[in-house]
């Protein structure tokens, strides 16, 4: 077991990763619990009360997202932890962040937000709105990214048994529950853009259901919409008024939350939005037909019996349709009333009249033509009002300290979001006993604020300065610099820090810290180890701002290579032996294509893959010598019975010119021919991009760190961390 001191840079790390989960974080992160830890002081002492507050918030996200309380080793006063339990917990932290939206299901209710349904038959479209209000755009985050979702449950039930009846529930029951969830809240913007959409099959292929969103933000990747409307719509495109869809069409909405208790007795606290659900509009609702006929043109005197008869279209049972009877008298028909009514059952309705025993009779009941009467759609509310949204934007990027920022005429609120200069990465190291990759630097912190402002106001701003990252160099790692704090009026909010170091002064490999709401950069692989050839160290990656940018990624770890080419491979050459020579001019030795020349001269370009000392291997009869790109490197002359002739050369990567000659200093003869042998070797590392970090993406991204142990020269360089900046908004969607 290692035990160590925890330190406040262990503590403040491990908070960090934790209290953007449970507390408000910002964007994509934040469940808005309180939160209990403080973050410490530098050079400060942790107590055994501070770390027991930090294992509390730690453990009020695991219980969330898993369902169980863990059990978090404590400290004592003497502030003593097993490094890898902290360890362990370093790592715990990271695997929540990765699944910062699960939830258990046993932390979660669904509770119903209200249904809406329809009876009345339609032919072409049925449509509704949903609009879910939440209070403010931060009680949207927590709702969303504590894996709160709303569901929409759509069924088509009763009716006639007719195919497109069929069809409609068959898709309906097929699609189920349907959730919208934190992927599609971050996606919203102030254009409807179809969530989700189901088509019907063959031959009804034409026909859907679609739920299509909007909000009102413009762009909604960091979390700052409130509003959200649903636009529910099932559209049958078959052609034909008789080939309806009737019975009832229903809609449920539900709402999925996270519960349950905390650990210090309180419980997990999610505000719901307020639903307003429009009733269900009819498109191309079908025409009524009604059809009189009887049983009987005429009949006898004498209790004849004859039944008039309604036949109807798209009528729904139970329908009251009023008849009158005129051309005869009650007396002809046994003093039945000449008034009445028939009701509707199946689309169909009868009346049976008896004639008196003393009359015969025409039937008077006319046969008409279909009497086809319009009926109107059902009064529906009107779909919602469209969503305000800010009317200006811009970005200001002036680093300088002197911008000016105008508000335009009319605006008394704005909203300001200020983000920090992102921290340089630092360099690689391979200083002994330890190899690191450097550090990422520490994105730009983030900071919202409504400000009340007047006509003309002039505001003076800074954009926080891009931290440089630093140069590999031989043997030790560099530090990347801080980013610059960025200031608009009386806000500030800080840059990111660049990487630090658990090893010695020779490495920054731990991952710089973020401004308030940014995210911290990774750190850089590390190994103590006796070689730096079997200790290749990718550099960690920057951290990036929320919602605003991506950190850079980290210098790729180098990969170990080894290099030969040899004299074989040259052009215009032919390969010769002697059994007076040794095994290596019988392996390599060679001559031009005239066996016979006294003289051998040939030269080919040769790529070499890596910056670093190559060793060039001669032996000939009677002599050689090796040129690159036309500087001798090494002669040799009458070694081909003993050993070869060597020499170590420092090569950079790249297409190099090698040349060969050879003179034989007598005739040709079978027992005395000529050769010259070349071996050409080297072992080194190669990485993309020289090893070197990435420069992140946007506003206040971080910059990679450089990896280490390249076993050459330099180490890989930090990257540049990013400029921040200062977005303003205004218009009737601010407050």
């Amino acid at each position: 077991m290692t035990e160590r001191k925890v330190d406040d840079n262990d503590y403040n790390q491990l908070r960090n990763n934790i209290v953007t989960l449970l507390g408000t974080g910002n964007a994509n992160r934040g469940y808005g619990q309180t939160v209990k830890s403080f973050r410490a002081e530098e050079g400060s002492r942790i107590t055994a009360q501070q770390w027991s507050d930090l294992a509390e918030d730690l453990s009020n996200v695991i219980v969330h997202q898993t369902g169980s309380f863990p059990n978090i080793p404590q400290i004592s006063d003497a502030n003593i932890i097993d490094l890898d339990d902290y360890n362990a917990l370093l790592a715990s932290s990271s695997t929540l962040d990765t699944n910062r939206y699960d939830v258990a299901i046993s932390r979660t209710v669904i509770s119903s937000k209200g249904a809406i349904s329809t009876t009345q038959p339609w032919t072409q479209r049925a449509q509704t709105n949903l609009r879910v209000t939440f209070e403010s755009s931060n009680d949207a985050r927590y709702f969303f990214n504590s894996g709160g979702k709303i569901r929409f449950i759509a069924s088509r039930t009763g009716g006639t048994n007719s195919p497109q009846n069929g069809a409609w529930t068959n898709i309906l029951n097929s699609v189920g529950n349907l959730d919208f969830n934190y992927t599609n809240y971050y996606n919203l913007t102030n254009n409807y853009q179809v969530w989700f959409q189901q088509n019907i099959s063959t031959p009804y292929s034409a026909n859907y259901y679609r739920i299509e969103m909007i909000s009102d933000a413009p762009i909604n990747i960091s979390g700052i919409a409130k509003v959200i409307d649903f636009r529910i719509t099932w559209e049958d495109q078959y052609p034909g008024l008789t080939d309806r869809v009737d019975g009832t069409l229903r809609l449920e909405i539900n709402q999925i939350k996270a519960i349950g208790p905390l650990k210090d007795q309180t419980n997990f606290s999610i505000k719901d939005p307020t639903y307003a659900l429009y009733p269900i509009e009819l498109f191309g609702t079908p025409q009524k037909n009604y059809n009189l006929s009887v049983s009987k043109n005429t009949a006898n005197a004498g209790n004849d019996v004859f039944t008039v008869i309604l036949t109807t279209a798209n009528v729904p049972d139970g329908e009251v349709v009023p008849y009158t009877i005129s051309g005869v008298v009650s007396s002809e028909i046994n003093n039945v009333s000449l008034t009445g009514s028939f009701i509707v059952n199946n689309n169909t309705a009868s009346q049976t009249f008896r004639t008196t025993s003393s009359e015969y009779i025409t039937i008077p009941v006319p046969v008409p033509s279909p009497v086809i009467i319009p009926v109107n759609p059902p009064a529906v509310q009107p779909p919602p009002e469209p969503i305000p949204v800010p009317t200006g934007r811009i970005e200001l990027t002036d680093i300088s300290g002197n911008g000016k920022f105008t508000v335009p005429a009319g605006i008394t609120r704005i909203r300001a979001t200020l983000i920090g200069g992102g921290a340089g990465g630092s360099s690689g190291s391979e200083a002994n006993p330890w190899w690191s990759g450097g550090g990422g630097g520490g994105s730009g912190g983030i900071l919202r604020e409504i400000i009340s402002v007047t006509p003309g106001q002039s505001i003076t701003y800074r954009a926080g300065q891009a931290g440089l990252g630093t140069a590999g160099s031989s043997p030790g790692g560099q530090q990347g610099s801080p980013g610059g704090t960025t200031r608009f009026g009386l806000f500030n909010v800080a840059g990111g820090r660049p990487a630090t170091s658990n090893l010695n002064s020779n490495h920054f490999n731990l991952g710089g810290l973020a401004g308030p709401g940014g995210a911290n950069g990774q750190d850089g692989q590390s190994r103590r180890g006796e070689s730096s050839s079997t200790n290749l160290m990718a550099g960690g990656s920057g951290g990036g701002v929320p919602g605003f940018s991506v950190g850079g990624v980290g210098g790729p770890a180098p990969a170990k290579f080894d290099f030969s080419v040899n004299s074989r491979q040259l052009p215009n050459s032919q390969a010769v032996t002697f059994p007076s020579w040794n095994s290596t001019m019988n392996q390599y030795a060679v001559w031009g294509p005239d066996i016979r020349a006294q003289r051998f001269d040939s030269q080919s370009v040769v790529n070499f893959p890596f910056t670093g000392n190559y060793t060039f291997y001669m032996q000939a009869d009677n002599s050689g010598t090796i040129f690159i790109d036309g500087s001798e490197v090494l002669s040799a002359a009458g070694n081909f019975s003993t050993t070869y002739t060597s020499v170590v050369r420092k090569v950079t990567a790249g297409n190099h010119t090698i040349r060969v000659t050879g003179l034989n200093a007598g005739s040709w003869r079978t027992d005395n021919p000529a050769g010259v042998a070349v071996l050409i070797t080297g072992s080194g590392t190669i990485a993309a991009n020289n090893g070197n970090g990435y420069r992140g993406s946007g506003y206040g991204a971080g910059g990679g760190g450089g990896s280490g142990g390249r076993n050459d020269s330099a180490q890989g360089n930090g990257a540049e961390g990013n400029s921040g900046a200062i977005i303003v908004e205004w218009g009737p969607g601010i407050g």
